[in-house]
């Protein structure tokens, strides 16, 4: 690799993590107006849910390839914090499937419009075509 390609890709790597930075602390702040102090796991997994009613614990631990327990703990919290319910699963009782309340779908409408806005502002600048291409980037990146 010559020093003029490593110097591209290390400034590509460095403009992602200061955009994943960016939008990591944004997203905080709106957790934080919100009246929730979650870290980034415990929004992960609040998300997940939210998002895909019914998963179980073990789709989030296979998912985010974090250890059982430690998501077993961060479920937990938010229920605690009245987010999310667990039910048993209808054709096997040994599963918990995992719903958010009433509570955690207000937060959870709350937080996709909050990211929205964020999103806006993070990539305002870009027009439709642009965002397009720069998702088609990231996404060949990721594939890795």
């Amino acid at each position: 690799m010559t020093p003029e390609a490593h110097s591209v890709n290390d400034d590509v790597l460095d403009q992602l993590q200061a955009l994943m930075f960016a939008f990591r602390k944004e997203m905080r702040r709106a957790l934080h107006e919100a009246g929730h102090a979650f870290n980034g796991m415990e929004a992960k997994v609040f998300l997940r849910i939210a998002e895909h009613p019914g998963c179980a614990s073990s789709d989030l631990v296979r998912e985010s390839g974090r250890d059982k327990a430690q998501i077993t703990r961060l479920i937990q919290q938010l229920e605690q914090a009245g987010l999310v319910a667990r039910e048993a699963d209808p054709q096997d009782r040994r599963v918990q499937r995992l719903h958010v309340t009433d509570a955690g779908r207000q937060l959870h409408q709350d937080l996709r419009e909050r990211r929205r806005q964020i999103a806006h502002r993070m990539l305002g600048n870009l027009n439709r075509e642009e965002q397009q291409q720069l998702a088609s980037l990231l996404s060949r990146m990721r594939s890795n």
